[in-house]
């Protein structure tokens, strides 16, 4: 017997994939339970303790909390019926859909919690006792629930489906769950990275004219303990006009956004990589706003940043594969990444790039220019070429190779493109939060009169 409450838990959780009852179907008469969870360096439930709320906000005022239980489940309560609507356009209305019901449900409520939290940080939940048969029927409604026709602007039913578009929901098979976690608008800040890879990688082919590499908008990752999608995230072969049904992946980059998100990420990731057995390299960073004791020579330097912001970067290329896996294995929290030598801080873009350690750019040049020639050692040549040496290219080969030496700059200008529009995103939600502030002293003086 479980030691949980029957209703079943959401958790927002840091890192841990903390077990929570199932229970019975989800009553949405009834808020989830919200816990607090801190990343370790595995998913065995006890080795959690409790965060701050303000943490699990991202806010950084101790003095911002969720609303309390009561307005929580006035709000699931007032909108829940609408969501069955959703859950009835797809077609499950039977008892023998109460799985999917249910899981789904969780799904909705999970948009809820997210939403009273101003839509931001990494907010997560568990859907425990799901075998993989349930997943990918789960992930087929979810197909058609995203192809459902939406007619009112701004209505309920519209927000559901965006919500479901963007959350990411990956299978922990070994584990027996699915893990919902909310949007992050990773996809928009990694897209620019990936397709300058990709542009730049297909001149490692010999006929880079006729070269099918390419990004592949939605990848299915399918290794032994885990499934997942990745979303404007990955390169592969044999994508230009089958993305449907891509080679192999090539190239992988991911930008976090809060230090859970960033360990969550890696952590998964350590379980995929020994699996793709064509990968050639990958990027892992996290741009947030910086931390009140962080040290002034790892901020990222930009004039027209009105908020302190951090653009920590990890590149691996193939042959350092095994560090990046012994970290994650090891790694607790970010400090253990801190100490890797493939780790270091994009500082600034101003005459040239620079990072944090010093050495962190040669390193950063030499990992982008090995992942280019491991690509190269490995692509197949164009059988259709009479002549196996001949290089076809749009570029001269002046060209092409100042445009491959350059790859490594066009990447630490995208990622400060990324710091910007992540900056950007951060003070709009302090302007929001104020104006909200403002309003709400406003109202309380014009209810004592």
């Amino acid at each position: 017997m479980s030691d949980y409450p029957d209703s079943y838990t959401c958790t927002w959780f840091r890192l841990g994939l903390q077990r929570y009852s199932s229970g019975n179907p989800p009553d949405p008469h009834l808020p989830p339970n919200v816990r607090l969870y801190s990343p370790g360096n595995s998913f065995n439930e006890h080795n959690s303790f409790s965060l701050p709320q303000s943490l699990l906000l991202g806010s950084g005022n101790p003095q911002r909390f969720l609303p309390d239980l009561e307005s929580r489940k006035a709000v699931v309560h007032h909108k829940a019926w609408q969501f069955e609507d959703v859950l009835e356009a797809v077609g499950l209305v039977t008892d023998a859909d109460a799985h999917l019901r249910a899981y789904l449900m969780q799904i909705y409520l999970l948009q809820k919690e997210w939403e009273q939290a101003d839509c931001t940080g990494f907010v997560a939940k568990n859907i425990v006792n799901v075998n993989e048969a349930q997943y990918r029927m789960l992930q087929k409604k979810i197909q058609e629930i995203l192809e459902l026709p939406v007619d009112e602007a701004e209505s309920e039913f519209e927000r559901c489906v965006a919500f479901i578009q963007d959350v990411r929901i990956d299978f922990w098979r070994s584990l027996g769950k699915v893990v919902a976690i909310a949007p992050t608008s990773q996809a928009d800040l990694t897209r620019p990275i990936v397709d300058r890879v990709a542009n730049i990688l297909r001149e490692a082919e010999p006929n880079s004219v006729g070269s099918t590499l390419d990004i592949v908008p939605k990848s299915f990752v399918e290794v032994p303990d885990l499934m997942f999608y990745m979303n404007d995230k990955t390169v592969h072969q044999h994508a230009t006009y089958t993305p449907q049904a891509p080679g192999p992946m090539i190239f992988f980059c991911i930008i976090a956004q809060s230090q859970e998100e960033f360990t969550y990420e890696t952590k998964k990731m350590s379980l995929a990589v020994p699996h793709l057995s064509q990968l050639q390299g990958f990027i892992i960073a996290l741009i947030m706003r910086a931390e009140p004791q962080a040290l002034s020579n790892c901020l990222f330097q930009d004039g027209t940043l009105c908020d302190p912001m951090e653009c920590r970067v990890l590149a691996y290329c193939r042959e350092d594969f095994d560090a990046f896996l012994q970290c994650a294995a090891r790694s607790q929290s970010i400090k253990d990444w801190e100490k890797e030598a493939n780790f270091m801080w994009l500082t600034s873009i101003t005459w040239g790039p620079k990072m944090f350690p010093h050495e962190g750019w040669a390193r950063f040049t030499t990992t982008i220019n090995t992942i280019f020639a491991s690509y190269g050692a490995t692509a197949v040549r164009d059988e259709s070429t009479e002549d196996s040496t001949c290089t076809l290219s749009f570029w001269s080969p002046e060209d092409r190779l100042a445009i491959v030496d350059r790859l490594p700059n066009d990447i630490a200008l995208r990622l400060k493109l990324a710091v910007l529009r992540a900056a950007q995103r951060v003070s709009e939600r302090v302007a929001a939060r104020r104006r909200r502030g403002r309003r709400d002293i406003l109202c309380r003086g014009s209810a004592r009169w």
